[in-house]
């Protein structure tokens, strides 16, 4: 399957209310945050392109060791992965590590000052 066959997936009738719920979550949150923080977390809610297509080869490449006969961990689905968005953002664990913190703190004051 080609990518671009993936995308003519034909869409839910009904967004699924718990993807409506954080879209909606993460929007409160946005002003908040920095800005890498926000787009971190607008591209974990709603994977953009770049993500897609990051995932996309990831599962190619491991599908394709698959038929080596190698063994390979996750190959037989596809994911989009923390991993997949860290790459198609050029961020470090570190950074991504830094960002959920920050996301995780601004979660915790916005829900009435809890730890």
């Amino acid at each position: 399957m080609e990518l671009e066959e993936a995308f003519e997936v034909a869409p839910r009738d009904q967004i699924d209310p718990f993807i409506s719920r954080m879209k909606t979550r993460a929007n409160e949150l946005s002003p908040f945050l920095s800005e890498d923080a926000r787009k971190f977390l607008m591209v974990l809610v709603e994977p953009s392109e770049e993500v897609m297509e990051y995932a996309w080869r990831d599962y190619c490449r491991k599908r394709k060791l698959l038929s080596q006969g190698l063994t390979v961990r996750g190959g037989k689905k596809f994911r989009i992965r923390i991993r997949h968005i860290r790459g198609a953002l050029h961020m470090s664990r570190r950074r991504i590590r830094e960002l959920v913190r920050e996301i995780r703190s601004a979660y915790r004051k916005s829900k009435g000052g809890k730890k």
